[in-house]
């Protein structure tokens, strides 16, 4: 827990960083250009004024979301402001960048031109100019003036570049818009060196990090619902975060997980989220998942059987930093020894905390990463924040024979917006390698 806490550190560290590098480069062009157009020196103080006060502010909630390790409704709409003031900057600093880095090579081209071009040959003395050829030099340097940018041309560049920069904001805004509730479905086939022949292309469809309150409407909610029951899997299981921190958030989701039906059952864990409450709210919570027909497990287990061949399924409360609800050998109690095992713990850490090279267990399901929420996938090569806290992260991860799926969840946590990593439903079909 302490090399995670670390990595937190690190984190937060850089992110604050790379916020002040950006909006001191911003800031700095937007003088620039406010001072080239003499308008009033308030134009550029303002925004100078509200940086310092944005970089203090984020610096504040992040401390106190380390102190208190719960989540607020301040500390919630500080997410969002400090979101739409920063994340239009990055595009914006990226084609500024770019635009100077441009500028400075063809500086350099002309230096080095000009240096090569100048140099006198030995075999080419300096001759005095005649009036003739003074005449031609004058004119090509009137032509080569008239071809210069004025002023106001200058000015018209200028005022252009700035809108062009902020055109990423506006394609940004959109994909934000547009990929939050862009679910997508995972397909992944799990090899497993001691299933039985019986559960060989037995199907698992996956859910995770719902967060109620991050939804604000229901439509997101049916849209879920109905592309897990499309797949038709053998089974549910929902790991974990059902709500961001309040029972409240509950009736957002309330009329449609009843809804979802697979022949083995719905199955659920609880997440760090479903913690950040009350003693009294948390059971209330608890209440609420097993009325809606989802099988709750906290720290247990139970056993599938078909024709004489068994498969275990064990689910532990939630283990992760600062959070120690989740007890292994409890959960793993009951189990059948010597049968493949399926285990679900929503953190992913504690796969090497406890599971790998530790146990017997043949797959950990997870989420509690969200992927991100912003990073790029290519095929299978993918880069996110969260890999800058967690080793495990999103997708498929193997070590011999046991292997772990940390799937990228369906709602949102903190800043309210996904790029690069869509929400994600797996569907996991189980093979007997």
């Amino acid at each position: 827990m302490q090399s995670q806490t670390l990595r937190f550190f690190f984190f937060f560290l850089m992110i604050g960083i790379l916020q002040a590098l950006i909006d001191s480069y911003v800031i700095i062009k937007w003088r620039k250009y406010v001072r080239r157009r003499t308008w009033s020196a308030y134009f550029y103080r303002i925004p100078i004024g509200l940086a310092m006060l944005f970089f203090c502010l984020s610096a504040y909630a992040t401390w106190q979301r380390q102190i208190n390790g719960v989540p607020n409704v301040w500390g919630s709409t500080m997410s969002v402001l400090l979101a739409l003031w920063y994340l239009p900057k990055l595009p914006i600093s990226i084609v500024m960048a770019i635009t100077d880095i441009g500028k400075a090579i063809v500086l350099c081209w002309e230096i080095l031109r000009k240096k090569i071009t100048s140099a006198p040959t030995p075999t080419s003395p300096i001759l005095p100019t005649l009036p003739e050829q003074k005449a031609a030099q004058q004119h090509n340097e009137s032509e080569l003036k008239s071809t210069t940018p004025s002023s106001s041309r200058r000015d018209f560049l200028q005022t252009a570049g700035w809108a062009l920069a902020g055109t990423p904001f506006v394609i940004m805004s959109y994909g934000m818009a547009k990929s939050l509730y862009d679910f997508q479905v995972y397909r992944i086939d799990i090899p497993m060196k001691n299933l039985p022949r019986q559960f060989d292309g037995m199907t698992i469809a996956q859910i995770s990090d719902i967060h109620a309150g991050s939804f604000l409407a229901d439509a997101p909610v049916q849209e879920i619902v109905r592309i897990t029951n499309e797949l038709q899997s053998d089974m549910i299981i929902i790991s974990g975060d059902w709500v961001n921190a309040r029972t409240e958030e509950i009736p957002r989701i309330a009329p449609y997980i009843p809804k979802l039906s697979a022949p083995l059952g719905v199955w659920g864990s609880l997440g760090n989220h479903d913690h950040y409450m009350s003693d009294a709210d948390h059971q209330r919570l608890i209440t609420w998942i097993r009325s809606t027909g989802t099988n709750l497990l906290i720290n247990q287990s139970t056993i599938f059987d078909i024709d004489g061949e068994y498969l275990n399924l064990a689910i532990t409360d939630n283990i992760g930093l600062r959070q120690y609800f989740g007890h292994l050998p409890t959960a793993m109690a009951k189990t059948r020894e010597g049968a493949s095992t399926i285990l679900v713990s929503h953190d992913p850490t504690f796969w090497d905390i406890a599971v790998r090279e530790k146990t017997t267990i043949d797959l950990m399901l997870s989420g509690h990463t969200h992927g991100g929420q912003f990073g790029v996938e290519f095929g299978t090569k993918q880069f996110g924040v969260a890999q800058m806290v967690y080793k495990q992260w999103a997708g498929l991860y193997s070590e011999g024979a046991q292997h772990l799926y940390v799937n990228r969840g369906v709602g949102t946590t903190g800043v309210p917006a996904r790029i690069g990593i869509p929400p994600e439903i797996t569907y996991l079909t189980l093979r007997k390698a």
